[in-house]
């Protein structure tokens, strides 16, 4: 659609640990761990350009 922007998919690095970003509420980052099979495969296709580095990443939660 002409005017829109482009979705792109992100993903963050936090510890060693692989993060999809859902979505971004109130400057908060909502993610999902990546692990196992998922974790190589995004890693193998991205390259460095890809990732958000940010030290106001703080850390997760679990829902478990």
């Amino acid at each position: 659609m002409p005017g829109r922007p482009e979705r792109r998919t992100r993903f963050v690095m936090l510890d060693g640990e692989l993060f999809h970003v859902l979505y971004r509420h109130r400057g908060v980052l909502v993610a999902e761990r990546l692990e196992g099979e998922q974790r190589s495969e995004v890693l193998a296709d991205l390259d460095d350009a890809q990732f958000d580095v940010s030290s106001r990443v703080r850390g997760c939660a679990d829902d478990e």
